[in-house]
């Protein structure tokens, strides 16, 4: 099985998914413009190099062997993933055209998205984008009501909902006055900072929300 990456090429795999869907060695070759001699031979190709049978010859029709059925289903994957490459390629020089809308949080909006959206207009000069500012909750009804086409928020409850794919992640530090108790601490833990009276985001915020429901998992609230 170690040749097959390097002996299985692409065109006996798309006439051997024709042959199956096919179920006729005839038609696939009419189909794909080529010889049936040549489709068979192909066939035989593929037989050779696996060592298993991968289709039934009748005299009107062929029957996909359980190898066959197996063969079909990566080939499939394989073309399928052959043809997305070329869509995505195409992209670069016909030119992607449209307008998307994109709702997210201020710390992706702050952050992280002006670098992204620059390297994006570069490679997508003719795609406009519309950013909208928003808190996660609203950013999560506005996907699913389809006001937006996609959203950036934070993990909050809800989102499993939705196809969620990891974007930044980000760090929270603490900012104290020079001289406060906390200054010299190499490390401190949220814990060590619940007795302090915080500046914080509205109570809205997913941001102000996670840190209520972690300091009432400690016993404590929020002093803002």
């Amino acid at each position: 099985m170690d040749n097959l990456l390097r002996k299985l090429d692409l065109t006996s795999l798309r006439l051997f998914v024709a042959v199956c869907q096919e179920q006729n060695i005839a038609r696939a070759a009419e189909r794909e413009f080529i010889a049936p001699s040549a489709v068979s031979r192909r066939i035989a190709e593929i037989e050779t190099l696996i060592g298993l049978p991968v289709i039934e010859r009748h005299p009107r029709g062929i029957t996909v062997t359980p190898v066959g059925e197996t063969v079909l289903r990566h080939a499939l994957a394989i073309i399928g993933n052959i043809e997305a490459l070329g869509a995505a390629l195409s992209r670069f020089t016909s030119g992607a055209r449209g307008n998307v809308r994109l709702v997210c949080n201020l710390g992706a909006i702050v952050q992280f998205l002006p670098e992204d959206l620059a390297a994006f207009g570069r490679v997508y000069p003719d795609i406009g984008i519309e950013l909208e500012e928003q808190h996660s909750p609203e950013v999560l009804r506005m996907v699913g009501e389809r006001s937006a086409d996609f959203g950036i928020c934070n993990a909050i409850q809800g989102v499993e909902q939705f196809v969620a794919l990891p974007y930044r992640e980000d760090q929270l530090c603490v900012l104290v006055p020079r001289g406060h108790p906390l200054a010299s601490a190499q490390q401190v833990g949220f814990a060590d900072v619940l007795g302090e009276t915080f500046v914080a985001l509205r109570d809205e915020s997913a941001l102000s929300r996670l840190l209520a429901e972690q300091a009432t998992r400690l016993g404590a609230a929020l002093k803002i």
